[in-house]
């Protein structure tokens, strides 16, 4: 009801993403995203240069879907990302109704629950949305500059869960590749010493 009352206050939008509060996962009771009211209305260059403009518990108009289509099925994770992407390259026009109005939950067996998941399927998305984009356009180089942000975490997420599962010589390895990428006095004796690495993950 609240969504639908924003579509029909505002013609020019044809999908309102949503808000919620987590339930469960190390941010329980905090909403996803943030609560401040945002009236502008977001195009697809918004999309891509902010990862916080959107979120799921989308309502779209059926003029998009009959546009774009549904789901694409080769898309296990991230496939309502890889809906409205399609949705912003055809045009259509974004708003978020900030006020959450319902729980996502997380839990440690569900496909959200890993990061590395999560971030290989947005590269995936990215990917795939990059030849419909004009060669050279602001839409392509901002889509560019949100796959070194991902690549970024995804390194940094990779470590993390090398460093979970205490397999000391792909620490090292993992530790290295991203020492080369983001330097610091840290990281670089972290790579030389993986065992202790390892163990300072686990105590901390």
């Amino acid at each position: 009801e609240r969504q639908l009352a924003i579509l029909a206050a505002r013609p020019d939008v044809d999908v309102v993403f949503g808000n919620a509060w987590y339930r469960g996962g190390p941010r329980r009771g905090q909403p996803a995203r943030r609560v401040d009211p945002d009236e502008r209305t977001l195009r697809l260059s918004d999309i891509l240069a902010n990862d916080d403009l959107h979120f799921i518990m989308a309502l779209f108009r059926r003029s998009v879907v009959d546009t774009v289509g549904g789901f694409n099925p080769m898309f296990v994770t991230n496939e309502e990302y890889e809906m409205w992407l399609r949705a912003g390259v055809a045009g259509f026009k974004f708003a978020r109704n900030s006020e959450p109005l319902g729980w996502y939950r997380c839990r440690p067996d569900s496909l959200s629950a890993s990061e590395v998941r999560m971030l290989q399927g947005v590269l995936r998305v990215l990917a795939h949305t990059r030849p419909k984009l004009a060669e050279g356009s602001r839409e392509q180089a901002l889509l560019d500059r949100a796959v070194a942000r991902y690549d970024a975490r995804l390194a940094v997420a990779e470590t993390r869960e090398m460093l979970a599962g205490g397999d000391e010589r792909a620490v090292r390895r993992h530790l290295t590749a991203l020492y080369e990428r983001r330097g610091g006095w840290l990281l670089g004796l972290a790579a030389r010493l993986p065992r202790a690495a390892i163990a300072a993950y686990g105590i901390r």
